[in-house]
């Protein structure tokens, strides 16, 4: 009965996968699965990378001084 009961289920995937074969190759596109990949494919298309909002005046107030730029500082006492 195990051998059997084996081979009914080999036999029931076989089928199963055969089903959903033909669904993908038939009616996979009229599915709102398609559709819902078709909007993700827009959405992904459609976006844009970051752009620079700031300059190199702005940035010196963040980052450490720039070797060779160096400007003297009023209240600083040499």
């Amino acid at each position: 009965m195990a051998t059997a009961g084996n081979y009914f289920s080999l036999v029931a995937l076989l089928i199963f996968g055969l089903q959903f074969c033909i669904y993908l190759a038939t009616g996979f596109q009229q599915s709102w699965l398609w559709g819902r990949c078709l909007e993700w494919k827009k959405t992904i298309s459609s976006l844009r990378g970051v752009t620079r909002t700031t300059n190199m005046a702005e940035n010196e107030l963040f980052l450490a001084t720039i070797p060779g730029t160096k400007k003297v500082d009023p209240n600083e006492e040499v």
